[in-house]
């Protein structure tokens, strides 16, 4: 009876090993936005930081008792700060939202980047500008420089997006490994 037992639970340790195998082949790798979302992305928030600046240069002189120190700051606040807050805070800027991608830690993409790191992050942005993309599509996770710097990637909001190429080529390796 003892014997009994030790074949059956080596057997239920043998499925529940090809059964964590099997979910490892079937996962489909992630599709991550290219560098034409990205492109698109700061296209608005540029038009978004336009309309910002000509707004509040349109406010403060209805104000008139406004000191320039308040006018300068306003608009510091509005270059340097409205893609590090929205991307901590909102996990992405207007930009981001109306493109549909998101801003996520690369360590764990459920989680926003925290302020200090999107701060870099924008920093490198703003410095290499349109050098930092070319390195969209030198790795798996189309990560750009700046990227790297704030140790985030960019992913497309609501479920994990896979191709149909993919999710086929997936089945087809699973097909072969059941033959052999």
């Amino acid at each position: 009876m003892g014997n009994r037992n030790s074949h059956y639970a080596l057997i239920v340790s043998a499925i529940s090993e090809s059964k964590r195998n099997i979910s490892f082949i079937y996962m489909p790798k992630r599709i991550y936005p290219g560098v034409s979302e990205r492109v698109k992305a700061i296209t608005f928030d540029g038009i978004i930081m336009i309309v910002l600046m000509c707004c509040t240069s349109h406010i403060f002189p209805l104000l008139e008792t406004v000191d320039d120190i308040y006018r300068i700051s306003a608009f510091l606040f509005i270059f340097f700060l409205y893609d590090p807050l929205c991307t901590s805070f909102l996990g992405g800027t207007i930009g981001h939202m109306l493109v549909g991608i998101r801003v996520k830690k690369e360590s764990d993409e459920t989680k926003n980047i925290n302020l200090f790191y999107a701060f870099f992050r924008y920093l490198a942005k703003a410095l290499l500008g349109w050098l930092s993309l070319l390195f969209v599509s030198s790795n798996d996770k189309g990560r750009a420089l700046h990227d790297f710097v704030g140790e985030s990637v960019v992913v497309y909001t609501g479920p994990p997006n896979y191709t149909s190429e993919e999710i086929s080529k997936e089945n087809q390796q699973q097909e072969e490994n059941q033959l052999d």
